[in-house]
């Protein structure tokens, strides 16, 4: 039977969930032994409808390349989650390295990217489908290469978007059509016509003057079909931007990128954003900087307030700014508007609750300190508030793990 996916974060983030109060403990569900089951989780989880996670692993596998995993939860009266491998990424033309998480269409094909392998060397999208019927075995296959050549992307590190007819969405951290390679926004649409074969279609390259460059994050999308993101640098102060792409008005046209906002850096302001952004029910943007927001340079979290009326500036407020640890990864939110995440630095996970009635200022609650390990990547949410992510090193067998907090 094929698996049934609830959808990515910001899927998941709108299915009901019980106060953070309810979190109390920190269960690990899987430890990486590093070999052919993997190693280094590094990327945020997807969850299905039956409770089955899955995920990549950046190391181990048969040839070292990394893994594509799948977590099963535990049968009635038993504790053990069970780890199946999906596919092992083996040597070119396959990719190697898979640092991004995984979506998934409605027939439980699972899409996802490697910065490195592939045919040039420099990275892959690739599909995993289900087994057929009667049949066990997950089968892997390319349906793109990057080759870094004048209009096509290289080595990306996102996840991807699905959008609801099956095109595939994404950044790449260098190539595209601008001298010196400052990374892209590509499309990639499914075989039609007799084709066999996906298309690619840069939607833009970044260096344009003051616009971004070396997107890390995947985009997201909202319901009139433009494309919002982050890049790591570039800008006016090369302290990284977030970004709308709009489709073109007619089929011949292009897309049009506009800044929603130019980091400054700072004490007072983030910069080099790694994670992308998520939206609220109101149309407003939440996102981490990597470092800025005050002396300890430990990061910000963000929100972003479009213009009435939708003409004018958007408008960036500073939620939180870490000073003990920092360098958060990407963020999930609750129907209460709570935001959770993790920080690298400080080995934490923490939640921000919005102000009281006649407040402004957001309340940071730490839940827990990982002692084990350095977690990497966001977190997700089940219908209990329960909480899943990675460790991409540590855990018992020092490999990295995959743990819940909560029940």
């Amino acid at each position: 039977m094929k698996p049934l996916f609830v959808g990515a974060v910001a899927v998941l983030a709108t299915l009901p969930l019980r106060s953070a109060v309810c979190l109390p403990e920190q269960t690990i569900l899987y430890s990486f032994s590093g070999g052919a089951d993997g190693g280094a989780p590094e990327s945020t989880l997807l969850a299905d409808a039956a409770g089955n996670l899955y995920g990549v692993a950046s190391d181990g596998g048969l040839a070292n390349n990394g893994v594509v995993f799948m977590l099963t939860p535990p049968a009635k009266h038993k504790t053990t989650w069970t780890e199946t491998v999906l596919h092992s990424f083996g040597v070119s033309p396959d990719g190697a390295l898979p640092f991004a998480g995984l979506v998934a269409d409605g027939q439980g094909n699972l899409y996802g990217t490697t910065e490195d392998g592939g045919s040039a060397g420099l990275g892959a999208v690739y599909e995993v489908s289900p087994p057929a019927a009667g049949h066990t075995t997950w089968t892997e296959q390319i349906i793109h290469n990057f080759t870094g050549a004048p209009g096509d992307g290289a080595q990306p590190q996102s996840v991807l978007l699905i959008d609801k007819t099956g095109n595939l969405y994404g950044t790449t951290t260098h190539g595209g059509t601008i001298n010196g390679g400052n990374g892209t926004v590509f499309e990639l649409s499914p075989p039609s016509g007799g084709q066999t074969g996906w298309t690619e279609t840069i939607l833009y390259s970044f260096g344009h003057g003051p616009d971004g460059n070396v997107p890390l994050a995947g985009v997201i999308e909202d319901g009139s079909g433009n494309l919002y993101g982050t890049t790591q640098g570039g800008g006016t102060c090369n302290c990284g931007v977030v970004f709308e792409l709009s489709p073109p008005a007619g089929q011949q046209g292009s897309w049009t990128e506009n800044i929603l906002y130019d980091f400054q850096g700072g004490n007072k302001d983030g910069l080099g954003p790694v994670a992308g952004v998520i939206f609220d029910s109101l149309g407003n943007l939440y996102g981490t900087t990597a470092e800025g927001g005050s002396t300890s340079n430990a990061g910000t979290v963000f929100k972003l307030t479009p213009p009435s009326g939708g003409v004018g500036q958007w408008t960036e407020t500073i939620l939180y700014k870490f000073t003990n640890g920092g360098e958060p990864f990407g963020l999930v939110m609750n129907q209460a508007t709570d935001l959770f995440g993790t920080t690298y630095l400080g080995d934490s996970l923490y939640e921000l609750k919005p102000p009281a009635v006649g407040k402004t200022t957001w309340k940071e609650k730490p839940l827990t300190e990982f002692r084990n390990g350095l977690p990497s990547g966001g977190v997700i949410l089940d219908t209990h508030g329960n909480l899943y992510g990675n460790y991409d090193c540590g855990g018992p067998d020092v490999y990295g793990c995959v743990y819940r907090f909560g029940k």
